[in-house]
Protein backbone atom coordinates (compact mmCIF):
# COMPACT_ATOMS: atom_id res chain seq x y z
CA UNK A 1 0.00 0.00 0.00
CA UNK A 2 1.45 3.28 -0.69
CA UNK A 3 1.73 6.60 1.54
CA UNK A 4 -0.50 9.32 0.79
CA UNK A 5 2.09 12.03 -0.28
CA UNK A 6 1.11 14.98 2.05
CA UNK A 7 2.45 12.11 4.64
CA UNK A 8 5.67 11.08 2.51
CA UNK A 9 6.48 15.20 2.87
CA UNK A 10 5.60 15.79 6.19
CA UNK A 11 8.06 12.38 6.85
CA UNK A 12 10.40 14.48 4.42
CA UNK A 13 10.11 17.35 6.51
CA UNK A 14 10.11 15.34 9.89
CA UNK A 15 14.02 14.05 9.04
CA UNK A 16 15.53 17.05 7.84
CA UNK A 17 14.28 18.88 11.18
CA UNK A 18 15.94 16.06 13.09
CA UNK A 19 18.94 16.35 11.14
CA UNK A 20 19.73 20.00 11.41
CA UNK A 21 18.72 19.20 14.92
CA UNK A 22 21.57 16.90 15.75
CA UNK A 23 23.75 18.72 12.97
CA UNK A 24 23.81 21.46 15.95
CA UNK A 25 24.72 19.07 19.03
CA UNK A 26 27.55 17.81 15.96
CA UNK A 27 28.98 21.35 15.19
CA UNK A 28 30.38 22.08 19.00
CA UNK A 29 27.00 23.53 20.85
CA UNK A 30 28.65 24.54 24.10
CA UNK A 31 25.03 25.74 25.32
CA UNK A 32 23.45 22.56 26.67
CA UNK A 33 20.89 21.90 29.73
CA UNK A 34 21.00 26.57 30.93
CA UNK A 35 18.96 27.89 33.30
CA UNK A 36 17.81 31.73 33.05
CA UNK A 37 18.44 33.86 35.95
CA UNK A 38 15.26 32.96 37.34
CA UNK A 39 16.24 29.17 37.21
CA UNK A 40 13.73 28.08 34.37
CA UNK A 41 15.27 25.61 31.58
CA UNK A 42 16.18 26.69 28.62
CA UNK A 43 17.74 26.14 25.20
CA UNK A 44 18.43 23.10 24.40
CA UNK A 45 18.99 20.01 26.80
CA UNK A 46 20.18 16.39 26.79
CA UNK A 47 19.60 14.35 29.71
CA UNK A 48 21.79 11.34 29.96
CA UNK A 49 21.87 7.83 31.62
CA UNK A 50 23.89 9.72 34.71
CA UNK A 51 21.09 12.36 35.07
CA UNK A 52 18.57 9.62 35.54
CA UNK A 53 20.18 6.19 37.05
CA UNK A 54 17.47 4.68 37.89
CA UNK A 55 16.05 4.24 34.24
CA UNK A 56 18.74 1.70 33.41
CA UNK A 57 20.60 3.93 30.65
CA UNK A 58 24.35 4.03 29.97
CA UNK A 59 25.98 6.61 31.93
CA UNK A 60 26.97 8.59 29.14
CA UNK A 61 23.96 7.26 26.96
CA UNK A 62 21.24 9.54 25.86
CA UNK A 63 17.78 9.06 27.55
CA UNK A 64 15.77 12.36 25.72
CA UNK A 65 16.67 15.52 24.07
CA UNK A 66 14.94 18.27 23.15
CA UNK A 67 14.40 22.28 23.89
CA UNK A 68 12.74 24.11 26.44
CA UNK A 69 10.97 27.68 27.04
CA UNK A 70 10.37 28.69 30.30
CA UNK A 71 10.64 25.44 31.43
CA UNK A 72 8.37 23.45 29.21
CA UNK A 73 8.90 21.45 26.48
CA UNK A 74 8.83 23.17 23.25
CA UNK A 75 10.08 22.14 19.58
CA UNK A 76 11.79 18.49 18.69
CA UNK A 77 12.05 16.24 21.58
CA UNK A 78 13.85 12.80 20.70
CA UNK A 79 13.73 9.60 23.21
CA UNK A 80 15.86 6.81 22.88
CA UNK A 81 15.63 3.30 23.87
CA UNK A 82 17.80 2.38 27.03
CA UNK A 83 20.75 1.58 24.81
CA UNK A 84 21.14 5.43 24.60
CA UNK A 85 22.09 5.37 21.45
CA UNK A 86 19.11 4.42 19.03
CA UNK A 87 16.33 7.24 18.78
CA UNK A 88 12.65 5.46 20.08
CA UNK A 89 10.35 8.22 19.64
CA UNK A 90 10.66 11.56 17.81
CA UNK A 91 7.49 14.21 18.48
CA UNK A 92 6.98 17.92 18.60
CA UNK A 93 5.83 19.29 22.05
CA UNK A 94 4.02 22.63 22.05
CA UNK A 95 3.88 24.15 26.07
CA UNK A 96 4.88 20.92 27.71
CA UNK A 97 2.36 18.18 25.98
CA UNK A 98 2.56 16.61 22.60
CA UNK A 99 1.40 18.41 20.06
CA UNK A 100 1.86 18.03 16.36
CA UNK A 101 4.08 15.36 14.16
CA UNK A 102 5.53 11.88 16.11
CA UNK A 103 7.35 8.97 14.34
CA UNK A 104 8.03 6.09 16.96
CA UNK A 105 10.91 3.67 15.99
CA UNK A 106 11.77 0.00 16.91
CA UNK A 107 14.93 -0.79 17.84
CA UNK A 108 16.26 -0.90 14.49
CA UNK A 109 15.62 2.23 13.06
CA UNK A 110 12.54 1.31 11.47
CA UNK A 111 9.08 3.39 11.42
CA UNK A 112 6.41 1.15 13.67
CA UNK A 113 4.06 4.88 13.95
CA UNK A 114 3.59 7.81 12.12
CA UNK A 115 1.22 10.38 13.21
CA UNK A 116 -0.04 14.13 14.96
CA UNK A 117 -1.32 14.18 18.45
CA UNK A 118 -2.51 17.30 20.09
CA UNK A 119 -4.59 17.90 22.97
CA UNK A 120 -4.42 14.21 23.78
CA UNK A 121 -5.76 12.58 20.85
CA UNK A 122 -4.68 11.57 17.76
CA UNK A 123 -5.65 14.50 14.50
CA UNK A 124 -5.28 13.91 10.99
CA UNK A 125 -3.51 10.51 9.56
CA UNK A 126 -2.40 8.10 11.81
CA UNK A 127 -0.06 4.84 10.17
CA UNK A 128 1.31 1.97 11.75
CA UNK A 129 3.03 -0.21 10.01
CA UNK A 130 4.36 -3.99 10.55
CA UNK A 131 8.11 -4.56 11.12
CA UNK A 132 8.91 -5.13 7.09
CA UNK A 133 7.47 -1.40 6.39
CA UNK A 134 4.28 -2.49 5.43
CA UNK A 135 1.25 -0.31 6.59
CA UNK A 136 -0.75 -2.94 9.15
CA UNK A 137 -3.12 0.14 9.57
CA UNK A 138 -4.06 3.65 8.34
CA UNK A 139 -6.82 5.93 9.22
Amino acid sequence: MKLPVHFKVIHLLFISVIFFFSASLAFGQTNLNQRDSKGRKQGKWVYLGKDRPTEGYPENGKVEEGSYKDDRKEGIWIKYYQDGITPKLKGEYHNNRPEGAYVKLDAKGTIIEAGNFTKGKYRDSLIRYHANGVVSYQG
